[in-house]
């Protein structure tokens, strides 16, 4: 299970460097992926899937333009640390594997 998030210090270094609005918006896209998985019965979440490859126009672009100067690899990891604390404050218990196959944490959700 994950209680907390992983590299506090450099999560919130990331987030104080978006708006609020910007923050909200990603939490929120995030709640609406999730969400749709578990309606659709698929109640795994691949952190690097989501996101896509080109982060431009999408509410995504503030991590890179903003929270991690541009740093592809600074990127990956905050977005990464903020699927985690999305699946923390929702109302399920997630747990998690790190699996080189994605590069990424998995996320699943035990009944």
């Amino acid at each position: 299970m994950v209680y907390v998030v992983w590299h506090k210090k450099f999560y919130d270094n990331c987030t104080s460097r978006l708006t609020d609005t910007e923050y909200v918006a990603m939490t929120d896209e995030l709640n609406n992926i999730v969400q749709k998985n578990i309606d659709d019965k698929s109640e795994i979440i691949v952190a690097g899937f989501i996101p896509g490859s080109d982060w431009s126009q999408t509410v995504w672009d503030p991590i890179y333009t903003k929270a991690c100067g541009k740093d592809e690899e600074l990127s990956a990891k905050f977005f990464g640390l903020l699927v985690c604390q999305v699946l923390i404050d929702r109302k399920e218990t997630w747990y998690f594997l790190r699996q080189d196959i994605a590069r990424s944490m998995i996320y699943f959700m035990k009944e």
